[in-house]
């Protein structure tokens, strides 16, 4: 016999949570959806209108009301392209925080919910937390936080033979879909300019003869550079208007057209690119024009000139020192490096007239919070303005060619400097020339010497033929060497002279030169050309970098290697002969 009972547990929560069946649930409100497949079904009207209509029957019958609906056409299998229903979940979930919440959600069948494990997961995991009742009106099942194990039993079972009929139905479709691919011929329908038709009981293309030469000349007129993506927009446009059944053109259609090779006879599919079969995807345009046509989208086929040069000489030759600034207006870490770019300013004369200045700034618009250099209250505060004129960009840009304006007596101890440096080196050359020369000799005394001895029977036939194989092995290398030996540079100090003498000009030709010249004289010295505050950084191109500057004298002084050998310091940094040779052909 049991003991009388203690505690009254006939309307506790642990009762109501593990052994209450009943679900009421708190409002009668709902959503619900009807969904097909694809946009081609819904245009058709297939089956969503009969869907909604079971709905709102079911709903009139269990006296819910659908305070929101969708009819939509998309896909089921997967998941993250569900927008609309990803939609309907965040309705319910947010209704739950305004205080009137949404608890019953309402499909035509389940196949119509979900095909995929983890639209399925949301539907649980809104019946559960949210205490959602989801109705599936033709399927006749009801499930709730509080329905039975047969009812969730049910649930999974659907869903798994949704799953399984949704990866038969690909296995089924991608196997007619492989065949098609491997015989050359497109999945799917062909583009604009050409038409679908049945051949060998086979669904192939051929070239559309009225649209097709339409298409043939909207490639040819992209490929001259003169037409732009707009304008043949707007030429397809006036197309549609005579054959509408074509698609409505946009901008972004034309661009993936131009750029499609199926008119060339190849296509993608899976991001693979196949070729088509001769004869059943015939080819629209050479590739020739379609190579063409793709150099123009790329900027390769036609010269896009943002400056002028003759207007503005520097603009696009450097880039910007500044820093990108962060909400409070301090400088961060990230540099700014956009391009200077150049604009005419117009200032109103007392005449009534105008005057143009030019003006150069950086070119950065994209950061939220700016650049340093285009930031008006930063540079105020440190002195500086935005904007800098075409004679101050000429001022900083100066320090790049004074490093070369040597003395005579500076040149004089360069050229004497050079020329140790390349006795020193012709004397390493004969020396190792004749090291060479006698080590082949030696070679050769050694080969008819074993010979000799081979014949008088002192070594023995085997032991000559490994020694004779060694010994030519080693010859043939000598005499490679020797070979490169002789193919060396010859002197080549009066080149060293004359490229001294080029670099002492190139200051003045700068400074007297045109807005032209000057730019392609910044052009040859230097690059990465780096705009601060009140300086710019550089880095020089070759061969100038090659050559001392001016106050550095101290590092061309002479000095003794470890072998007591008269060494120049700055023989690193002269050109060799191959760079000194190409100075003699540098025009200025």
């Amino acid at each position: 016999m049991y003991p009388e009972k203690i505690n009254d547990l006939s309307e506790s929560l642990l009762k109501k949570r593990y052994l209450t069946q009943t679900f009421i649930a708190e409002t009668n409100l709902a959503v619900a959806m009807g969904r097909v497949s694809t946009k081609d079904q819904k245009d058709e009207g297939r089956s969503d209108v009969a869907q909604i209509e079971r709905i709102e029957e079911y709903a009139e019958d269990e006296r819910l009301r659908i305070v929101k609906s969708w009819d939509v056409a998309e896909t089921a299998s997967k998941h993250e392209k569900r927008k609309h229903f990803i939609a309907l979940i965040n309705f319910i979930k947010k209704s739950h925080e305004s205080g009137i919440p949404i608890k019953h959600v309402i499909f035509s069948h389940q196949s119509r919910s979900n095909r995929n494990r983890k639209s399925a997961r949301e539907l649980e995991d809104l019946i559960r937390d949210y205490e959602i009742t989801l109705h599936c009106v033709r399927d006749n099942l009801r499930l709730n936080c509080k329905s039975p194990q047969e009812a969730w039993l049910m649930w999974d079972i659907f869903n798994n033979y949704n799953e399984n009929f949704i990866k038969e139905h690909t296995k089924n479709v991608m196997d007619g879909t492989i065949k098609r691919v491997e015989m050359g011929l497109f999945p799917g329908k062909g583009p604009i300019g050409y038409r679908n038709v049945k051949k060998n009981n086979l669904n192939v293309f051929e070239v559309d003869p009225v649209i097709g030469p339409y298409v043939v000349n909207m490639f040819e007129s992209y490929a001259t550079g003169t037409y732009s993506i707009s304008m043949l927009t707007d030429e397809l446009s006036r197309l549609k208007e005579r054959y509408p059944d074509i698609r409505t053109p946009t901008r972004a259609y034309v661009h993936q057209m131009l750029k499609n090779p199926f008119y060339i006879g190849e296509f993608y599919y899976s991001k693979t690119l196949f070729k088509g079969h001769p004869e059943y995807h015939p080819c629209l345009i050479s590739y020739d024009l379609w190579k063409k046509v793709q150099d123009v989208i790329s900027g390769k086929g036609t010269y896009k000139k943002r400056w002028s040069h003759e207007k503005f000489p520097f603009a696009g030759l450097m880039r910007c020192g500044g820093f990108i600034l962060d909400s409070d207006g301090r400088p961060t870490d990230k540099s700014c490096n956009c391009a200077i770019t150049a604009e005419v300013k117009r200032k109103m004369t007392k005449k009534n007239g105008y005057t143009h200045h030019h003006y150069y700034s950086c070119g950065n618009s994209r950061s939220v919070t700016g650049c340093s250099r285009r930031t008006t209250s930063y540079l105020h505060q440190m002195g500086l303005r935005r904007y800098l004129t075409q004679a101050q960009i000429e001022e900083l840009l100066l320090p790049i060619f004074t490093p070369f304006e040597y003395s005579e007596a500076e040149t004089k101890q360069i050229v004497n400097e050079y020329e140790q440096y390349e006795e020193a080196l012709l004397g390493d050359h004969r020396k190792e020339l004749l090291k060479l020369n006698g080590m082949k000799l030696e070679i050769q005394r050694l080969i008819s010497e074993s010979y000799e001895d081979k014949i008088n029977g002192r070594i023995s036939e085997n032991l000559w033929r490994e020694k004779y194989r060694s010994w030519m092995e080693e010859e043939s290398r000598l005499k490679a060497e020797i070979k490169a030996f002789d193919k060396k540079e010859p002197p080549t100090l009066q080149i060293f002279k004359e490229c001294i003498e080029r670099a002492k000009s190139l200051k003045s030709q700068y400074v007297f030169g045109s807005d032209l010249q000057k730019r392609k004289l910044v052009e040859i010295l230097a690059s990465n050309i780096i705009l601060g505050g009140v300086s710019v950084s550089f880095r020089w191109r070759n061969p100038w970098v090659l050559l001392p500057k001016k106050g550095a004298k101290e590092k061309w002084s002479g000095r003794l290697d470890s072998n007591q050998r008269p060494l120049t310091p700055h023989a690193s940094a002269l050109p060799d002969c191959a760079t000194t040779r190409r100075l003699k052909v540098k025009s200025f």
